[in-house]
């Protein structure tokens, strides 16, 4: 049976977003540098140790018929090796079937590299209403009748916000930071992980649809 996985903000080839993220891959003399100063240029090394752990981290779950919903910010280069960059990611991923959900930083010059693109789509798996966007959301569509928002752009950084203010949400980000923040590796998220976690969550709902994250019958 085909299984479906979701990830996000893997910013391939974006040194970076080692530092920004504080991702694991710099070697000792890096960690001890950036500590110093916090001005280090990001080595070239440390940048395919992290695409490395990040591919690994796809193959190693994501099966060849399986499908990877990736909800934006694939990679970073520069402009003129955009395309090729991104092209080389995708080649080292076993997934037929990448499905992608634009990001801030994407072009949608590297469109024909997944098999489908949107800005924000709505799924249904096992009976399972999903809306999947880049970006977090407070209300989306169906949200007081049961339906889950998936996400990124946030790198897990405004979890604890949205848990505060939005308690017992149907929503998640998916992307990679928030896989080694919970599970320890840098990694996608199978639908029945996700099931697992949001299937009892009550919902919240903050207009006129409902109160207190009860479900109402009108729309």
């Amino acid at each position: 049976m085909n299984r479906i996985f979701f990830t996000s903000d893997t910013h391939f080839g974006h040194a970076n977003i080692i530092k920004y993220c504080d991702r694991p891959f710099l070697c000792d003399d890096e960690r001890q540098r950036l500590a110093r100063d916090g001005t280090l240029r990001i080595s070239e090394d440390a940048v395919a140790r992290m695409d490395a752990a990040l591919i690994d981290g796809i193959n190693s779950l994501v099966g060849e018929r399986d499908v990877l919903w990736h909800l934006g910010d694939w990679a970073m280069a520069g402009k003129s090796g955009y395309q090729d960059s991104c092209r080389r990611y995708r080649d080292r991923i076993v997934c037929r079937t990448v499905n992608i959900v634009w990001g801030n930083h994407d072009r949608r010059s590297i469109r024909d590299l997944f098999n489908e693109a949107h800005e924000q789509v709505e799924l249904s798996l096992e009976g399972q209403r999903i809306v999947l966007n880049h970006y977090a959301m407070a209300v989306w569509n169906r949200s007081h009748r049961g339906s889950w928002q998936f996400y990124g752009h946030s790198h897990g950084g405004a979890e604890a916000w949205m848990d505060a203010h939005l308690p017992g949400r149907r929503s998640m980000d998916v992307g990679v930071d928030h896989a080694f923040a919970v599970l320890g590796t840098f990694r996608p998220w199978s639908f029945e992980e996700l099931q697992a976690r949001l299937s009892s969550q009550r919902g919240c709902a903050i207009d006129h649809h409902g109160a207190r994250g009860e479900r109402r019958d009108e729309g």
